[in-house]
């Protein structure tokens, strides 16, 4: 009797450390901790820029033995609406710097795309860039991420006023 209590006890014990194995190295290994996605740094010519986020869909690394952790998905208004109803000043840039972005250091491994892109004036007109435009006027820098093991995906903004 014993000595099959202690065989369970070992199955028991021997699966739980495969699921702890495959947990730290499998499907989460890559996740990253927190109950929303990371900001990312800007810098234009070596001042900061702030950044704010968009939408979003974000699940929380589990703990070691919980099946899954806590999933969200928020969605937020459109970035010319976010900065006219919170008086969103834009960054003073000038013109054609170069854009330098990254996300803090613990993010590094999970990100699995990252986007940037401008929309002008015009509706319908995005472009890719890493450079401010040589022309005056204001301009609305759009973030898109996704983040590895289908941990998530975010979007971010930043406006700066070339002058």
């Amino acid at each position: 009797m014993q000595r099959s209590g202690l065989k369970a006890l070992l199955a028991v014990l021997l699966v739980l450390s495969a699921y702890a194995a495959g947990f730290r190295n499998g499907k989460y290994s890559d996740w990253i901790a927190g109950s929303e996605p990371p900001m990312p740094i800007v810098t234009i010519d070596g001042k900061s820029i702030e950044v704010f986020r968009g939408s979003y869909t974000w699940s929380e690394k589990p703990g070691l033995f919980a099946w899954h952790g806590k999933s969200v998905a928020v969605d937020m208004i459109a970035p010319e609406e976010m900065i006219r109803l919170k008086n969103i000043k834009a960054s003073l840039v000038s013109p054609d710097a170069a854009i330098n972005s990254t996300f803090p250091k613990e993010a590094k491994g999970a990100l699995r795309e990252f986007h940037i892109s401008r929309r002008d004036n015009q509706p319908g007109i995005g472009q890719y860039s890493s450079t401010i435009p040589k022309e005056t006027g204001t301009y609305i820098y759009h973030i898109d991420t996704e983040w590895g093991g289908d941990q998530g995906t975010a979007s971010y903004f930043f406006v700066v006023e070339v002058r």
